[in-house]
C-alpha cells in the first residue's frame, strides 16, 4: 500500500496573501480547521482487529413471496431452492419480467388524472459467488424465447421490406442517370421519397443488457416505445455515469423512460427520435460494493435517478447453502413459460390498457399515502431519503398493476378494476422495498456523515493507501459545498469503527500546526 506524503511542510500562508491568490474566506477557514486535531480516542496499540461496519449491508426483512400470484410464487420458490439463493432475487426479477411484458401497454389510474405506468427499475445486491447470473437466466428464459419467436415471425416481413427497399434504390439510381440526360427531376424526387418512406424495420427486441443512452432510445422507438435492460452485472451504472459520453452523462433517457414523459433524442446527421410515452424497465443484479460507489456520483443523486429504483439487499447465503438441493419442478417451469407467453399475447403491440382502483382499493392506497406522508418531513424517519420515499406510493400502484394482470393470466383473463386484496399485496411489497431501500441508501451514504465516510473509503481504496493526512483526505474527497468540518466528522466515524487510527498525535511546534496523520486498517477491504 502507498503512503500519501503530508503537505504540512509547506510554509505558513498569510491570510492576506491567500486572499490575493484567489482563496475564498471558506478556503481560509477550512485550511485552518485542517490543522486542528480531530477529537478522537487515544490511538490503539498492537495488532489490528477487523473493523466494525458503520452501515448495514443487508436487510433481514424477508421477501413476501405470498404476495405473488400462485404460478409466479411457485416458480420463484423453485428457483430460489435450486440455486440456493434468497427468494428476494428471483422475486424481484419476476416483477421485472412482468414489467417488461406490460410496461408501455398498461397504466394504473388511482384518482383524477393521476396514472402510473407499470415499468420498473430494480436492483438486487449480493456478494460475488451468489449465483446471480444463474437466477437471471432462469427468470428471463421465457422472455428470450418470446423474443426469438417474434423475430422468427417478423423475418418474412423484414425480408420483403429489404427487397422492396433494394428495388426502390435501384430505380432511384436509374432515374438519376436518366435525369442527367433529360434534366427531368420529377421521377427522382418521387423515388427519393419512396426510398425515405421505406424504412427498414429492425428485428423485434424485448431485452438488452448494455447500450448507450442514444441506442437505448433507438431501441425503444423501434419496439413500440419500450425496452428492458436486464443484466446480472452492473454495466448499466457505467452508462449512467457517462462511460459512453465525452461530456456529462445523458440521464434523460432513463429518467423519462421511467416516468413515461415525452422523450426526444437528437442524433448526428439523422432525424431526432421522438417517443411520446417511453417505457423503460431496468433490472440488474450487482455486488454491494457497486452501491457504495454510487454514493460518489453527484449527477445520479442530484438528478434523482437513484430515487427511481427499488432496492433489494438480502442476506448473504454463502456458508448456509445446501450442497444437493431439490431441482426446480418441471411443472413450475412450464407454467411460468406458458403464462409469460399468455401475458405477452394479451397486450397487443398497438393496445394501451388503463385500469382503475376499486373504491376499496383506493382506500387502501390512500391509507398507505397517509402512512408515508408524515415520515417524509424534516423530522420524519424518511427525511434523508424523502425523494425516494415520496415515490413509493406511486410505485405501489405499479406493483398493483403487475399483480392484477398476473392474477388474470392464471384465472379467467378478465381484467376489471384492481381490488382491495391486490392493492394490499402491492402495499406489502412496497413496505418490503422500503425496508431494503433504507439499507441500500445507507450504503450509498444518504446520511451526510456516512456519505463522507463512504467517499473516504473509496478514495483510500482507489489509491491503495496505508497512511494519509487529514488535509489530503479533505482535498481528495471534497464535494461542492463541503467543508473541513465534514471531513473531520467522517474521519471520526471511520476511527470509531476502527477503519483508521492516528499514527502519532501531532506534536506542537512553531508555525502552522501539522495535520493529523492516519494509518489504514489492512483488514478494511475484507468486509467486501
Amino acid at each position: 500500500m502507498n503512503r500519501v506524503e503530508s503537505l504540512d511542510s509547506t510554509p505558513k500562508v498569510d491570510v492576506n496573501d491567500a486572499a490575493r491568490a484567489g482563496a475564498t474566506a471558506q478556503d481560509i477557514v477550512d485550511e485552518a480547521a485542517l490543522t486542528t486535531p480531530v477529537e478522537t480516542r487515544l490511538p490503539p496499540s498492537g495488532a489490528w482487529e477487523p473493523p466494525m461496519r458503520f452501515v448495514e449491508t443487508e436487510c433481514a426483512t424477508r421477501f413476501p413471496v405470498d404476495t405473488l400470484p400462485g404460478w409466479v410464487a411457485e416458480f420463484v420458490t423453485g428457483v430460489a431452492v435450486e440455486t440456493q439463493t434468497p427468494p428476494d432475487m428471483a422475486g424481484t426479477f419476476a416483477l421485472a419480467v412482468l414489467a417488461t411484458l406490460l410496461g408501455g401497454r398498461v397504466r394504473v389510474r388511482s384518482r383524477g388524472a393521476h396514472e402510473e405506468g407499470v415499468n420498473l427499475f430494480v436492483v438486487v445486491a449480493l456478494p460475488p459467488g451468489c449465483r446471480k447470473s444463474a437466477v437471471v437466466r432462469m427468470m428471463i428464459a421465457p422472455l428470450e424465447q418470446l423474443e426469438r419467436r417474434l423475430q422468427d415471425e417478423a423475418a418474412p416481413r423484414l425480408l420483403e421490406q429489404r427487397e422492396r427497399l433494394a428495388l426502390a434504390e435501384a430505380n432511384l439510381a436509374e432515374a438519376r442517370r436518366a435525369a442527367k440526360q433529360d434534366g427531368n427531376l420529377d421521377a427522382v424526387t418521387a423515388l427519393a421519397k419512396e426510398v425515405t418512406d421505406l424504412k427498414l424495420p429492425a428485428p423485434p427486441r424485448l431485452l438488452v443488457d448494455d447500450a448507450t443512452p442514444e441506442r437505448l432510445a433507438g431501441l425503444m422507438s423501434e419496439n413500440g416505445d419500450r425496452i428492458a435492460v436486464v443484466s446480472a452485472e452492473g454495466g448499466i451504472f457505467d452508462a449512467f455515469q457517462g462511460r459512453y459520453a465525452k461530456g456529462p452523462p445523458n440521464l434523460d433517457v432513463y429518467l423519462k423512460g421511467h416516468a413515461g414523459d415525452r422523450l426526444t433524442v437528437d442524433r448526428v446527421s439523422r432525424e431526432p427520435n421522438h417517443i411520446d410515452r417511453p417505457a423503460l424497465t431496468v433490472a440488474v443484479a450487482v455486488q454491494p460494493s457497486i452501491l457504495r460507489l454510487l454514493a460518489t456520483d453527484s449527477a445520479m443523486q442530484g438528478r434523482g435517478l437513484l430515487a427511481r429504483f427499488l432496492y433489494s439487499v438480502p442476506p448473504n447465503p454463502l456458508g448456509t447453502r445446501q450442497v444437493d438441493p431439490p431441482e426446480l419442478p418441471q411443472r413450475a417451469v412450464e407454467q411460468w413459460s406458458r403464462n409469460v407467453d399468455k401475458l405477452a399475447r394479451a397486450v397487443a403491440a398497438d393496445q394501451s390498457i388503463t385500469v382503475s382502483l376499486s373504491p376499496a382499493a383506493l382506500e387502501v392506497y390512500r391509507a398507505f399515502e397517509r402512512e408515508l406522508e408524515p415520515r417524509l418531513g424534516p423530522r420524519g424517519d424518511l427525511s434523508q431519503v424523502a425523494a425516494w420515499s415520496a415515490k413509493l406510493a406511486g410505485t405501489s400502484l405499479r406493483l398493483a398493476g403487475l399483480l392484477h394482470f398476473a392474477d388474470a393470466a392464471a384465472g379467467g383473463d378478465h381484467v376489471g378494476d384492481i381490488g382491495a386484496g391486490c392493492m394490499q399485496r402491492a402495499v406489502q411489497l412496497a413496505r418490503y422495498y422500503l425496508a431494503h431501500g433504507l439499507v441500500a441508501f445507507g450504503m450509498m451514504g444518504a446520511d451526510p456523515v456516512v456519505g463522507g465516510a463512504q467517499r473516504l473509503l473509496t478514495w483510500i481504496e482507489a489509491h491503495n493507501l496505508s497512511e494519509f493526512c487529514t488535509r489530503d483526505a479533505y482535498h481528495g474527497t471534497r464535494t461542492v459545498g463541503g467543508s473541513a468540518s465534514d471531513t473531520k466528522q467522517a474521519l471520526r466515524l471511520l476511527e470509531q469503527h476502527e477503519y483508521i487510527r492516528l499514527v502519532v498525535p501531532p506534536a506542537k511546534s512553531t508555525g502552522r500546526p501539522p495535520s493529523d496523520r492516519w494509518e489504514v486498517n489492512p483488514h478494511a477491504w475484507k468486509l467486501g
